[in-house]
C-alpha cells in the first residue's frame, strides 16, 4: 500500500475518521437489548468514548484504540481502520475482548483522564501497553519515516537482515556480505511493515508486526515478529527497530 505523506490527506483521513467515529456513537451498534454493557460498569466512565493512543514504542506511531461504551472496540491507526470488535469489562480491573477467533484479556494497571496502561494477556506471554488520551486537535506523523531502521534476525537456519534508508541486507553465515536490495520506504497494513525489493539476483520480501517473540539464544525479548522471504525461501525470526535495540542497550539491568 502506498504511504501517502501530504498533510492535507492526513487531515482529510482524521475527519472521516472522527465523523464515522461520531457516526458510531450516535448509531450505537448493539446487540441484544437486555445484554450489559461496558456502561453499565461503574468504572467504565474513564475509559469509554474517548481515543487512546499508543505512547510506549511499536515502531508503528499512531496506534488508536476506542472503548465505546456499546461494547464495540475500534482497533485504528494512522494508516488504516482495520478491526472493529467486542469488548466488555470483568471488573474494575480486567477486561477482554474478541480478536478474530481468539479472546483477548488485560489487566488495567492505570486508568485516568490522561493515561491507560494495560497488561495485555498474549498467547506467547504478556505485554504492557502505555496509551494516553488523544489530544484534539490530534495529527498523526509522518508514516514514511516512521518505518525507520530495523534489525531482524532468525535461528535454524542463521540469518540476519538489516533495513534502514540504503534498503534491505540479507545475511547469512555462508554469505556474510549479504545481498542488497534497494526498496522504496514500508507499506504498512494494520500493524505489519512491508518491504519488498527485487534484483538480478531474486526478489525479497520482509514482513514485522508487533508480538512478543525469543531468538533462542539469548534471554532478550524482542517486541517484534519477522518473516522474510528470499528467493523463495521463507524465514522466520524476531525483529526490532533500531531506536529499540538502543533503548534496550541504555537501559540498566533489573
Amino acid at each position: 500500500m502506498p504511504l501517502l505523506q501530504s498533510s492535507s490527506f492526513d487531515t482529510m483521513r482524521g475527519a472521516w475518521s472522527a465523523l464515522a467515529l461520531a457516526l458510531l456513537l450516535g448509531a450505537g451498534c448493539r446487540g441484544d437489548s437486555g445484554a450489559r454493557t461496558p456502561a453499565d460498569h461503574p468504572r467504565a466512565g474513564a475509559l469509554t468514548d474517548r481515543i487512546w493512543v499508543r505512547s510506549d514504542s511499536t515502531g508503528l506511531p499512531g496506534v488508536m484504540r476506542a472503548f465505546l461504551s456499546d461494547s464495540t472496540l475500534v482497533m485504528d491507526s494512522c494508516w488504516e481502520t482495520y478491526r472493529l470488535a467486542r469488548w466488555q469489562m470483568e471488573s474494575d480491573t480486567t477486561l477482554h475482548w474478541q480478536e478474530d477467533a481468539s479472546e483477548i484479556r488485560a489487566t488495567i494497571r492505570t486508568l485516568n483522564d490522561t493515561a491507560l496502561v494495560l497488561l495485555v494477556s498474549l498467547r506467547d506471554g504478556s505485554e504492557e501497553q502505555h496509551y494516553t488520551a488523544a489530544p484534539v486537535p490530534y495529527v498523526c506523523p509522518d508514516m514514511k519515516q516512521s518505518a525507520g531502521a530495523w534489525r531482524a534476525l532468525g535461528t535454524e537456519p542463521f540469518w540476519a537482515l538489516d533495513i534502514d534508508g540504503r534498503g534491505l541486507r540479507f545475511r547469512t553465515p555462508d554469505d556474510t556480505g549479504g545481498i542488497l536490495w534497494p526498496a522504496p520506504g514500508a507499506a504498512i497494513t494494520g500493524d505489519t511493515l512491508r518491504w519488498t525489493g527485487e534484483t538480478e539476483r531474486g526478489a525479497i520480501e520482509a514482513r514485522i508486526w508487533p508480538a512478543r517473540c525469543s531468538d533462542g539464544m539469548s534471554d532478550r525479548v524482542w517486541h517484534h515478529k519477522a518473516r522474510v522471504g528470499v528467493e523463495g525461501t521463507a524465514y522466520r525470526g524476531c525483529a526490532e527497530s533500531r531506536e529499540g535495540l538502543r533503548r534496550d542497550t541504555a537501559r540498566p539491568p533489573p
